[in-house]
């Protein structure tokens, strides 16, 4: 056989074989959200401002809960038997150039959307909403201008409060519900 044409040959078979590894990767579905409660932190540099971060409490469910210290056990449980996969409070302090003020954030991932209306519905029953502003963020949210501000998106729910000087909250909730949509879809 001439050389060309098993040069030919060759090329006709990488290029189907090619067109064929495309296909399957078109196919393929897109990379799954890891919804941790750590993938939901905020970073300390980020486009709601430049913050020091105070770790105050985070939990994380375990698969196995035989795994966690006898005393740990009770409130895990509680947790899981909610439907929570993990919950974190973290205190985002102002520059010191801004004064004395910080933001609390609360995040409680689950492990489905209907865990986490359920769980919205007791946090947040439409009588305990009245006064406050609709946050248009997932599916539900509230802002309560200078004080405080949750929403809920998917399995996602959080909570932001203002302390001290922190005049901000507006802004702090709309760069944390981006920060949180973006970590919301697959990568």
């Amino acid at each position: 056989m001439p050389v060309a044409a098993v040069t030919a040959r060759a090329a006709r078979w990488w290029a189907i074989g090619a067109v064929a590894v495309l296909s399957a990767c078109a196919d393929t579905a897109p990379a799954p959200v890891v919804w941790s409660v750590d993938a939901f932190k905020l970073p300390a540099d980020s486009p709601a401002g430049q913050f020091r971060i105070q770790d105050k409490s985070v939990v994380r469910v375990p698969e196995d809960l035989a795994t966690l210290p006898e005393a740990e056990r009770p409130m895990v449980e509680t947790m899981a038997a909610q439907g929570i996969q993990g919950s974190a409070y973290w205190r985002y302090w102002l520059p010191e150039d801004e004064g004395r003020g910080f933001y609390k954030l609360k995040v409680t991932v689950f492990d489905s959307a209907r865990a986490a209306e359920a769980a919205w519905a007791r946090r947040y029953p439409p009588e305990a909403l009245e006064g406050t502003q609709t946050l248009a963020v997932g599916e539900a949210g509230f802002l309560l201008p200078g004080r405080i501000a949750g929403f809920r998106l998917q399995r996602l729910m959080a909570e932001v409060e203002a302390g001290g000087q922190a005049a901000g909250l507006d802004a702090f909730i709309e760069a944390y519900a981006a920060f949180a949509r973006d970590q919301a879809v697959p990568h």
